[in-house]
């Protein structure tokens, strides 16, 4: 073989080589676009995940101050409860003191509405003793009159 079929060959081997090398050159140069793109767009989705992440944060922070100011509502609504069931409590049982003293009044009244008839019953008693006393009384006056008439009338005589 010449040295001119060798360099052709060489030539060849190299064009060819450079031709691959180019074609690498060129895919490798598609891939770092594409992984640039790809970090690009990774980038962007990191800060919209930040941005998502401190919106989360802060609603979570709402979400907290909100359950702080429920949980301290809650107490004093339980408080208000608990105090409201005591007071409760306590007019059930004045209620039932009250009902207790009631019955013990209407007790006394209906023994004060016996009593009271049975003094009616004495009472009219009394007067008709009274009244018959009275008339007797007034028969006896009538009669003593008419005798002091008659004795009057025979002394005159």
């Amino acid at each position: 073989m010449s040295t001119v079929e060798v360099a052709n060959k060489d030539k060849l081997k190299l064009e060819s080589c450079i031709e691959e090398l180019t074609t690498a050159n060129r895919q490798l140069a598609r891939d770092r676009d594409d992984l640039s793109h790809r970090h690009s767009v990774s980038r962007e989705r990191a800060a919209e995940l930040e941005a998502e992440n401190r919106a989360l944060d802060a609603e979570v922070k709402r979400n907290a101050e909100s359950l702080r100011n429920e949980r301290g509502t809650n107490a004093d609504l339980r408080q208000h409860f608990e105090n409201t069931k005591q007071r409760c409590e306590s007019l059930e049982r004045e209620v039932s003191d009250l009902m207790a003293k009631l019955r013990d009044v209407e007790e006394r009244m209906r023994q004060a509405e016996t009593r009271c008839g049975q003094l009616e019953c004495e009472l009219r008693l009394e007067h008709d003793d009274y009244l018959q006393i009275r008339a007797r009384t007034e028969a006896i006056e009538d009669q003593r009159d008419s005798l002091e008439v008659s004795t009057d009338t025979s002394y005159c005589i």
